[in-house]
């Protein structure tokens, strides 16, 4: 299970027990069990104190489960986040212009609260969602509500995106939710060391990483390997470039999603 592996590996890269977790926040669109699997994320790594709880917002998910966590720290010391998808399930393999585009994942961090309030920082967050644009990007429950004498199927139907609009919005916001991130963080854009936006398209970090004068050398992007994973995507990346050297201590880090909703978030960090 991508879950728990990923949940394995960021406690033992963590050196913590998971006896030390003391909450587990879970974010997936596309959970193994409908009430959701935090629970079983728990258990299955052997956190026997933790609150366990899920959280949806698609491919923001992650962001707004570490927003989450953040703010949940004057309580609870040591957060586990997991953010994971397997939207492979949901693709229509006949609709080329989505079932290319994604992919399943799972990826982890600790959030953990430090004395030292310049060891590790959380220098801003900004989050918001626009709802109206909701039908851009779904998948919706698959049943007809017509028919009273069939029992209903209880399953979702395909993924439904509106490429052309999703585009069109991401590249045309983002830009303005990174610099309202910045705006009170007490840091310039230049001083971020890199950028992880959510792996959505390759074409759409390129266009925002040019409208914000980024250098692609400080974008950091695996979706030519593993795709749109959603909700595990940032994570993902976050610790496949710790782990090859890439990100270093003290360096500041920009992670931004956007996703289905339509919502998006973005955190900026010390690590």
């Amino acid at each position: 299970m991508l879950q728990i592996d990923s949940a394995t590996q960021a406690l033992e890269t963590s050196c913590l027990k998971p006896s030390d977790i003391d909450m587990v926040i879970n974010a997936s669109s596309t959970p193994q069990n409908l009430f959701g699997d935090a629970n079983n994320i728990s258990n299955k790594i052997g956190c026997k104190n933790s609150v366990n709880m899920d959280l949806t917002a698609a491919c923001t998910g992650f962001i707004f489960a570490f927003v989450t966590a953040y703010n949940f720290l004057n309580r609870y010391k040591n957060i586990l986040i997991v953010g994971s998808d397997a939207l492979s399930n949901f693709v229509d393999w006949r609709d080329r212009n989505t079932c290319v585009l994604f992919g399943d994942a799972a990826g982890a961090v600790v959030l953990q609260r430090t004395e030292e309030k310049e060891e590790n920082k959380i220098f801003n967050y900004y989050l918001g969602s626009d709802s109206e644009l909701n039908d851009l990007l779904t998948i919706n429950f698959d049943h007809d509500k017509y028919n009273l004498d069939k029992p209903n199927v209880n399953k979702y139907g395909k993924l439904y995106m509106n490429g052309k609009e999703v585009f069109k919005y991401t590249i045309s916001n983002i830009p303005k939710i990174l610099k309202k991130a910045i705006q009170h963080s007490n840091i310039n854009i230049e001083d971020i060391n890199y950028f992880i936006f959510h792996q959505a398209n390759i074409r759409i970090i390129e266009t925002v990483a040019k409208n914000l004068n980024i250098p692609m050398s400080k974008v950091l992007v695996n979706l030519d390997e593993y795709a749109n994973t959603s909700a595990a995507s940032i994570p993902l990346c976050f610790s496949e470039n710790i782990k090859n050297g890439k990100i270093k201590t003290n360096d500041i880090i920009c992670m931004c999603g956007f996703g289905a909703g339509m919502s998006y978030g973005c955190v900026i960090l010390k690590y």
